[in-house]
């Protein structure tokens, strides 16, 4: 059942979570397109945790038994913040600053790369009151389940005297 957007979804660039729910009611997070190999008559399925390159388990699934597929945040779970998600914008050369939204509206601007470690399940965001290299002077943890989004900072316009404009 559904080969075309079950294959769709798996081949999409970039790669968007999904879950596939079966008859009975049991839903499979599916984190990433080699978690799944397709047969002729069934899935296999790696289960994974979110973040987690390498499965845990498998189970094969009959594709008769497939009864849809859906985002992974349609019930408001499993959309959590990948540590390889904040981990790509912590590497990314040169760096860019970025801004991390949590589902509370509460955002964290990242101007240098040492102002946040990454964990499993949590990152830890460190305030500086100068040189990001320095001492910090706070360190808040926050739980990769709360982080909604992140996004580029863009470049504040310089004003007339040369200053960064408010």
């Amino acid at each position: 059942m559904l080969p075309l957007d079950l294959a769709a979804r798996l081949k999409a660039r970039p790669f968007v979570p999904f879950r596939i729910v079966v008859a009975g009611g049991a839903a499979y997070p599916i984190y990433r397109p080699e978690h799944v190999m397709v047969a002729k008559d069934a899935l296999l399925i790696g289960l994974a945790k979110p973040g987690e390159p390498f499965c845990e388990s498998t189970l094969s699934v009959d594709r008769a038994n497939i009864v849809r597929l859906e985002p992974l945040d349609a019930l408001g779970k499993d959309n959590a913040m990948r540590p390889d998600d904040l981990l790509t914008w912590l590497r990314a050369a040169p760096f860019r600053p970025f801004r991390v939204t949590l589902n509370s509206g509460r955002s964290y601007d990242i101007r240098h790369p040492e102002m946040m470690k990454v964990g499993r399940t949590s990152a830890h965001v460190f305030h500086y009151a100068a040189d990001p290299t320095g001492p910090y002077e706070r360190v808040e943890m926050v739980s990769l389940l709360l982080m909604e989004r992140v996004e580029p900072l863009e470049a504040p316009a310089p004003t007339g005297d040369g200053a960064a404009g408010a």
